[in-house]
């Protein structure tokens, strides 16, 4: 019989620890799902906020490109204007030449006419 008390007493206390072993157990699942919960939302929002920063970075060179575009534009247009503007600068000078070529041209003309009518 003493026996058998013995056996109870050590089942009662193999339960026992069993009890508190299982309750162990269950605390540090739930910490481990706890955890693993915040750091599957730490995931989504370093996840989000990557995309974010992706799309900025595609915003900004986007942005730089159009930059860069209305320059060359800009650079071009001034380009084009100096280059016309010596163009109309050179049209003006051969034709100022022209012009003082073709008084030189009617004043000797002119002297020259004035002469051969003195001479008759």
């Amino acid at each position: 019989q003493n026996k058998l008390k013995r056996q109870m007493e050590e089942e009662s206390k193999i339960e026992s620890i069993s009890k508190k072993i299982n309750k162990k157990l269950l605390e540090v699942e739930k910490t481990v799902k706890i955890e693993h919960q915040t750091i599957v939302i730490k995931a989504k929002k370093a996840e989000k906020y990557l995309e974010k920063a992706k799309e900025k970075e595609e915003r900004d060179r986007r942005e730089k490109e159009k930059d860069v575009e209305k320059k060359f534009k800009e650079k071009e247009r001034k380009v084009q204007s100096i280059s016309k503007n010596r163009m109309d600068e050179k049209r003006q000078r051969e034709r100022s030449i022209y012009e003082n070529d073709q008084k030189h041209y009617m004043q000797q003309r002119n002297m020259s006419l004035t002469r051969k009518k003195d001479d008759d």
